[in-house]
């Protein structure tokens, strides 16, 4: 609570009003904002679906039921619902798809675009993945508009000392070092999987992400849940790019809500209501927010996000129980990973590399026998990639090992 800035709690007694002071009045109208967001989600959506939308646009996750969320924990899923890096990026890439349509240039899209997510990281609390996810993307867009590569792990660690700099408790919740590793698997354990030289299949490359997230916040799931969801990596391959079509529905969901609600809308209702062509059934569903057709569509995806659940959970050992392990035994854990992985990287980019240069002395020397050349460089590489590999069997054993005291 303290890293969240809440430093007490207080309860009115009945009959009395309790009110809320906010920190920064210059920024009251975003929480406005946000209560005005959720009572539009309110009107359009039924509980249970408006509880989980507001999670998503507002992170507000208190309409979201203890089944839900339970539900959610065990799929191996609940980070879908927590405003992260994902959601982010899908937001920008909206604002920036529609500014780069408008007479703004690329400098100006970008800067705008830094500016309302700025405002919208403050409008939901600016929670350690979305602090993090706005830091890097600031430092991506200004990399564009200087013309400046990127690089992903220098960007999370600029994110990480602003973070610390503005909240420092944030170290202490288990959301944010699992954030930080997310984007560290992606960076240092997503290339192994890559082949040089050839592009994966879109699934194959989904799948790898999932299992490269899996391994790098692995201890912090099992210290913070003190389970595994055995099928969450096959089940975010499905969930994750759906979410972008969630997202877009929620957008459109909220906007159509706004628009029905505008004094010009309701007033051309008036009209058509007058003129005989509405019925006043129609009419009152329609300007109350009720008959929102976007709703549908989210319900309707979300109960098949439930039906994948619960047929996830009903696999054989989907849920695996590994209570939790000692702190020395998780950074142990992930400095040997992310070291054997580097490794392993290296040694695949340098197989690369050699073939490139055979290939290219073949073809300046057609003489050239390279046989020989190629089975010493196969028959090192995979020594190499051996060992790694035993290395990394022995890395996971050693963390899930568990000797019971009796």
């Amino acid at each position: 609570y303290r890293s969240e800035g809440v430093l007490f709690a207080a309860e009115a007694n009945s009959g009395e009003k309790a009110v809320r002071y906010g920190t920064v009045k210059n920024a009251a109208w975003l929480i406005k904002l946000r209560g005005k967001v959720s009572e539009r989600i309110d009107l359009g959506a039924d509980l249970a679906d408006g509880g989980i939308c507001k999670a998503l646009f507002t992170g507000d996750r208190s309409g979201i039921s203890d089944g839900v969320s339970l539900a959610l924990s065990r799929a191996g899923i609940s980070h879908l619902l927590a405003i992260s890096g994902l959601h982010i990026t899908m937001f920008a890439a909206f604002i920036l798809f529609i500014l780069k349509r408008t007479p703004f240039n690329l400098k100006a899209a970008y800067s705008i675009t830094i500016i309302i997510l700025i405002l919208y990281g403050y409008m939901i609390g600016f929670s350690p993945s979305a602090l993090r996810a706005i830091v890097m993307f600031t430092i991506l867009s200004i990399g564009k508009m200087i013309g400046k590569s990127y690089d992903s792990l220098t960007a999370l660690a600029v994110a990480s000392l602003i973070t610390v700099i503005i909240k420092p408790l944030y170290v202490l919740q288990s959301g944010f070092i699992m954030s930080y590793l997310a984007i560290v698997g992606i960076s240092v354990v997503l290339p192994v999987f890559e082949t040089y030289g050839k592009r994966n299949p879109k699934i194959l490359s989904s799948f790898f992400m999932s299992i490269s997230v899996t391994m790098a916040t692995l201890p912090v799931v099992i210290n913070s849940y003190y389970r595994i969801p055995l099928y969450a990596p096959l089940l975010n391959i499905i969930l994750v790019p759906g979410m972008t079509v969630l997202l877009i529905l929620g957008v459109l969901c909220i906007a159509f809500s706004f628009i029905v609600s505008s004094p010009l809308f309701i007033g051309i209702c008036n009209l058509i209501l007058s003129s005989g062509l509405m019925g006043f059934s129609f009419y009152t569903l329609l300007v109350s927010g009720k008959l929102n057709i976007f709703a549908s569509f989210i319900h309707l995806f979300l109960l098949v996000y439930e039906w994948l659940m619960r047929a996830e959970i009903m696999m054989p050992k989907a849920i695996i129980t590994t209570g939790a392990r000692s702190l020395p035994r998780c950074f142990i854990y992930e400095i040997i990973l992310l070291v054997l992985f580097v490794l392993i990287k290296n040694i695949k980019i340098r197989a690369w590399r050699e073939d490139k240069l055979l290939a290219n002395r073949i073809r300046l020397d057609p003489t050239y026998n390279p046989s020989q050349k190629i089975r010493q460089n196969q028959k090192r590489n995979r020594l190499k990639l051996v060992l790694c590999s035993a290395l990394l069997s022995l890395n996971f054993a050693a963390f899930f090992f568990y000797k019971r005291n009796d």
